[in-house]
């Protein structure tokens, strides 16, 4: 078996993984109506999907209270 062990291949396996264990995870509170930690899982999703984009963040007294997402982020 010849496998191709590029940092972009192997990132990118790293991720379906991740995200295959996430949505695993999104099924049993979502049956239950726990639907605060299944919106958690659903924010770590977003968060794995969205890593490459580009935010600004709005910081107060240095202090971080909100985040600037670029136009794509809102369509999603």
């Amino acid at each position: 078996m010849n496998y191709d062990s590029t940092p972009s291949r192997d990132s990118s396996l790293g991720l379906i993984f991740r995200l295959n264990g996430l949505w695993s995870k999104v099924d049993y509170p979502a049956e239950k109506g726990d639907y605060d930690s299944w919106n958690n899982i659903l924010d770590r999703i977003f968060v794995n999907l969205d890593f490459i984009d580009e935010y600004e963040a709005i910081e107060k007294d240095g202090k971080l209270i909100d985040i600037k997402l670029d136009s794509d982020d809102y369509k999603i």
